[in-house]
């Protein structure tokens, strides 16, 4: 029924216009998405290619090619389709729309607010000709010039286009127009890890190693694409309407072949390397996943809880050590794991690859969390959507239609 074969660099999979024979789950290995001669997409580990033409009966959009030797599961079409429920159907389906790079900021119209800061203002849209939901993300130009995020912004949308995993959302489109740039994200209909935190005071061991599990999933990724984050933390992991955490920002994040040096990131989470500006690297990601893990489990951070003067949280995880709660007992301790990545030596933090094999992931079944077979315990109730109740993007942005630059 499900066959595992492996394909060498430059093989193609299927061309434009093929019947669509085979859906592919890749293992291992990178495929290049072909239009026009062109690649339009880049796709790897964990990710589904060739469902569309299943599902919709059509010829095949787009011919896909491997970009280095890559190991695939196969299932052939009849297979698929007897093991197609509606659940699956629903999660391929919307993961086909996202991959719709034709929509236009005039297909947009607005639900609802959704968050705001100082520097932008997302809200939920939908695309009017099809009510497929989004997460419309608007900045002033004027305010990204004083505020200097504009390279920001590029890195968000350069590494956004680049990161092509199961728990990473995906950028669909961005626009410009005469005063505003617009990033269109995937939603992801649940709460934050930040929210689900503070609603629950702290997580259970068996919950958090779910969510540290695939944490740990897109770190290794993003270090093996040469990405480091810069700002792990709660409020950037959205739960999906599985129960899986995705992370959904990139605008701290960088493409590096060594060291960098900017001080950036949220001071709760930051590492002391990255503080002293003494330059850093990858394992300054892991120091901030060792914070996330100990505020999942105990709704606090190890270094300046309840300050708000970042000077002074600093100087706590320069200098500090890592303590407890005065309530949790030693079999209320993850196996040594916050100790190791909360070391000040960031070279004996290890990899992200390496961690797996540490006695708190002893047990953790990654290929099955990758191809989503993990069921977790908390699964976000989900309310329907109201599509009709939208508003004109042009009414709440004071948008210029005719004057709408499509990104590339």
């Amino acid at each position: 029924m499900v066959r595992l074969e492996k394909f060498p660099a430059d093989f193609v999979l299927f061309n434009e216009g093929d019947d669509g024979d085979f859906c592919y789950l890749i293992k291992e290995g990178k495929v290049g998405i072909i239009k026009d001669e062109k690649i339009i997409n880049t796709i790897g580990k964990g990710d589904y290619l060739g469902e569309r033409a299943i599902i919709f009966s059509e010829k095949r959009a787009a011919t896909a090619k491997t970009i280095e030797e890559s190991e695939f599961w196969l299932i052939n079409r009849d297979d698929f389709l007897q093991l197609l429920d509606k659940d699956l159907e629903i999660y391929l389906r919307k993961k086909i729309l996202l991959q719709d790079v034709t929509i236009k900021l005039t297909d947009i119209e607005i639900l609802e607010e959704i968050s705001k800061n100082a520097y932008s203002r997302t809200h939920l849209v939908c695309n009017k000709h099809n009510g497929m939901i989004y997460a419309l993300k608007s900045i002033e130009k004027s305010v990204a010039d004083i505020a200097k995020l504009e390279t920001n912004l590029e890195n968000d949308k350069i590494i956004h286009k680049k990161a092509c995993f199961p728990f990473i959302s995906t950028l669909v489109r961005t626009f410009t127009d005469t005063k505003y740039y617009y990033l269109l994200y995937e939603h992801i209909p649940g709460p934050s890890l930040e929210i689900l935190i503070s609603e629950n005071t702290c997580f259970s061991m068996k919950d958090t190693r779910f969510y540290a599990s695939i944490i740990l999933l897109i770190l290794e990724y993003l270090h093996s694409e040469n990405i480091i984050h810069r700002a792990i933390s709660s409020q950037l992991f959205y739960i999906d309407e599985y129960g899986y955490p995705i992370l959904t920002s990139f605008i701290n994040s960088k493409i590096i072949e060594s060291r960098t040096y900017s001080i950036v990131g949220f001071p709760y989470y930051m590492a002391p390397e990255v503080i002293n500006g003494s330059g850093y690297s990858f394992s300054s990601d892991l120091w901030s996943f060792g914070i996330l893990i100990y505020e999942m489990l105990y709704g606090s951070y190890p270094f300046g809880n309840g300050d708000e003067d970042p000077y002074k949280i600093y100087e706590k995880i320069v200098k500090g050590n890592v303590k407890y709660p005065v309530f949790i007992k030693e079999s209320m301790k993850p196996k040594g794991i916050i100790e190791f990545l909360l070391q000040k030596d960031p070279l004996l933090r290890g990899s992200a690859e390496d961690l797996k094999a540490h006695a708190w992931f002893e047990g953790v079944p990654w290929e099955d969390l990758l191809a989503r077979h993990v069921k977790p315990d908390f699964i976000p109730e989900i309310i329907d959507i109201d599509v009709s109740k939208s508003t004109n993007l042009k009414d709440i942005l004071d948008t210029v239609e005719d004057e709408i630059i499509v990104d590339p």
